[in-house]
């Protein structure tokens, strides 16, 4: 049975003879892009968060309360325990306290509870009184019906005969669905990857396949009735390109096609691990690249580990020393390390180095072991990893560590380090960005034709300040340059000249970029001149190009600054029309608002408007001036953020 997809989705299953089916997608998409958003059909709490999560909602909070009835489950309120009690607990409450106290119970491992609650959660929420298999199955909820669909697991499920009997569900239906949990249930995290429970997601489990690099990870929000799954791209997927060709059943797909994958099991698990744990929960041995180069490599002497440590220690250390790198250039720069050499075997100890030494120092040598395990990452883990966010954060508090506690301040090796920890920095900000961006794909069919061609995003100074200083707290509705003098004013500490300069120039492009986007660049294009006549409230514009540069005058004689045009669709505020080029010119020099027109991103729109502000003409309308010298216009260019 194909599982029911949703409406609008970006994927499709395809079937396949050998994988039964696989999700490919439907259009070009970009990392960060939303696959599926899954409700749980049933979820457990981990029993190590018994009375610290809410068993409702599933929400970490203190002063929970705990179920006067049974005892064993907790709640944050009155409405997350009356919900729990319609759902399964009014049929669970009075079993509970029994069970929880039983030997079956308490000899079993956490992970197996776990199970065995969730089994329960399951059987009373959705086999109700279902005597037989075949009516548990006549179920007319569509992902109940998908959940009998999946493949049961290869050896039976630990907990799958501690949990019975339960008097409202028959012992062969709770084994034929505990068969289905130990290849197909998912472990929820949080957003720092720490596991707190168990859900059954049937259309994630039954639409995607494995990969031992997959170009998508499951990751878990909080939503208005609780938990739910996203399944979100951490790689660009383009149409018509094989994207990943998993490896199922051991035997390799033979056709192409954009799929997309998960992984089952960690990425960075040593070959031998993840082959075997694959085989023992999936029933396959998985033949992908990676699992059959890494088999097959010579296996290295113990004196080799030094000398590749130290090589992937040099790599890093060398491109993040630049405040512009990027994850992606470090990745790039590393393709000449093999995963082949027992790079995984390695990994557990360089990552315990790491950890012990970030916490007691010396933290010099944690930045040399954290860049160390970040290669490795690098090579692991394609694109936005959740992963590499969360070890990039790591590293850049170790960095952090090491610049304030540097003995000379102001030194090359400080500033070196002063510019790996904005790096680090600027690169969790990237990929939190984009995993944690609703893409705009998913949104279209619900947004009107008019809405989309009324929309403006100030993309590139917003990049500006998301990239280089995420920890600004930049505000859409505030003017630009406003807030350029404000992140100046609270990095003035850590700034040196070669700092300003480089956020003076990118601060420059960003804004120049930005109104080429919401203007044009072309001088003539008829829109783009409509548009401006627009925001300056100007009536009967021309359709007509000839027409409408007949108001070129108009707009030329009009004294407004350009740098505003710029910020009104964000501000609110209409664009002042100063009474003479000199009162202009004023304003723009005491507010520090200038384009320059030799910026090479400049289009030829923006440069026909630029108005040589620095020796402003005396008259009002129609003003004859002389041409600004070159060095006035570089003065303006420091103006704009002094």
């Amino acid at each position: 049975m194909v599982p029911t997809i949703p409406e609008n989705a970006v994927f499709e299953l395809k079937s396949d003879p050998r994988a039964r089916s696989r999700a490919v997608a439907a259009r070009t998409l970009e990392a960060g892009s939303i696959i599926l958003v899954e409700a749980p059909l049933a979820v457990a709490i981990h029993p190590s968060y018994k009375g610290r999560r809410c068993d409702g909602c599933l929400r970490e909070l203190d002063n929970l309360h705990k179920c006067s009835g049974c005892g064993v489950y907790w709640y944050c309120g009155v409405a997350c325990q009356n919900a729990s009690w319609k759902r399964h607990h009014r049929r669970l409450c009075g079993f509970s306290k029994t069970y929880a106290s039983s030997s079956a119970y308490n000899d079993a491992t956490e992970e197996t509870q776990a199970d065995m609650c969730l089994l329960a959660h399951l059987a009373a929420e959705h086999f109700y009184k279902c005597d037989t298999l075949k009516d548990a199955q006549a179920s007319s909820n569509p992902t109940v019906q998908t959940f009998w669909d999946l493949l049961q697991s290869a050896q039976p499920h630990a907990g799958q005969n501690l949990i019975s009997p339960l008097s409202f569900t028959s012992s062969g239906v709770l084994s034929a669905a505990a068969s289905r949990f130990g290849n197909n249930n998912f472990v929820i995290h949080d957003a720092r990857l720490v596991p707190f429970a168990h859900g059954v997601f049937a259309t994630a489990s039954r639409s995607f396949n494995h990969s031992c690099r997959p170009n998508a990870v499951a990751m878990f929000e909080e939503s208005a009735n609780g938990v739910q799954m996203v399944i979100k791209l951490i790689e660009d997927v383009v149409t018509g390109e094989e994207v990943r060709n998993p490896f199922v059943g051991g035997v390799a797909l033979p056709e192409p096609g954009q799929q997309i994958c998960i992984s089952y099991t960690d990425p960075a698990s040593p070959d031998s691990k993840r082959r075997d744990a694959l085989q023992h929960a999936y029933g396959f041995v998985c033949q992908c690249p990676r699992c059959i180069t890494g088999t097959s490599a010579a296996p290295r002497s113990p004196g080799d580990e030094p000398i590749l440590r130290s090589q992937i220690e040099t790599i890093v250390q060398e491109h993040l020393q630049n405040s512009a790198s990027s994850l992606e250039t470090v990745r790039n720069a590393l393709a000449s390390v093999s995963l082949e050499s027992q790079l995984l075997d390695f990994l557990p100890n360089w990552a315990a180095d790491f950890s012990k030494s970030s916490h007691d120092g010396p933290y010099d040598q944690a930045l040399q072991h954290g860049n160390a395990v970040l290669g490795v990452y690098l090579l692991v883990y394609a694109g936005s990893y959740p992963l590499l966010e969360l070890h990039c954060l790591e590293l850049c508090k170790v960095a952090w560590n090491l610049y304030i506690t540097t003995a000379r301040p102001g030194s090359r090796d400080q500033l070196h380090v002063k510019h790996a920890s904005m790096t680090y920095l600027r690169n969790v900000y990237r990929k939190i960005d984009s995993l944690g961006k609703c893409n705009q794909t998913n949104k279209e069919s619900h947004r009107s034709k008019a809405s989309k061609q009324s929309q403006t995003n100030r993309t590139h100074v917003k990049e500006f300040f998301d990239n280089y200083y995420p920890a600004f707290k930049y505000q859409k509705s505030k003017p630009a340059v406003t807030q350029f003098k404000e992140l100046k004013k609270e990095y003035r500490e850590y700034w040196d000249k070669e700092d300003l300069d480089k956020a003076r120039e990118a601060f420059k492009d960003a804004l120049t970029k930005d109104f080429n986007d919401t203007y044009g660049t072309d001088e003539n294009d008829l829109a783009s001149w409509q548009k401006l006549c627009t925001v300056l409230n100007m009536k009967n514009i021309p359709d007509d190009l000839e027409l409408c540069r007949k108001v070129t005058i108009r707009v030329k004689s009009t004294y407004v600054n350009l740098v505003d045009l710029v910020d009104t669709p964000y501000t609110g505020k209409p664009v002042r029309d100063f009474k003479s080029e000199a009162k202009l010119s004023e304003y723009t020099k005491k507010e520090g608002k200038y384009f320059l027109r030799d910026n090479v991103n400049a289009g030829d729109l923006l440069k026909y408007l630029l108005r040589q502000i620095i020796v402003p003409g005396k008259g009002k309308r129609y003003p004859r001036r002389k041409q600004a010298k070159k060095k006035h216009l570089n003065q303006a260019s420091n103006a704009l953020i002094s």
